[in-house]
């Protein structure tokens, strides 16, 4: 089973696992405000960080 990474699989997933958004930057190495565009509705979904 394959999950896209749009913003609301995104949110969904970060919510699901009980962390904020913050908690996840933190993981991913980038800002508060970065990864709230990475939730938002209108990001490009091609930039999403994979690690």
């Amino acid at each position: 089973m394959t999950i896209e990474n749009t913003p609301e699989n995104i949110k969904k997933l970060r919510k699901k696992i009980g962390l904020t958004q913050t908690e996840c930057g933190e993981i991913f190495g980038v800002g508060l405000s970065t990864w709230q565009k990475k939730e938002a509705k209108t990001h490009n979904q091609l930039n999403f960080i994979q690690r």
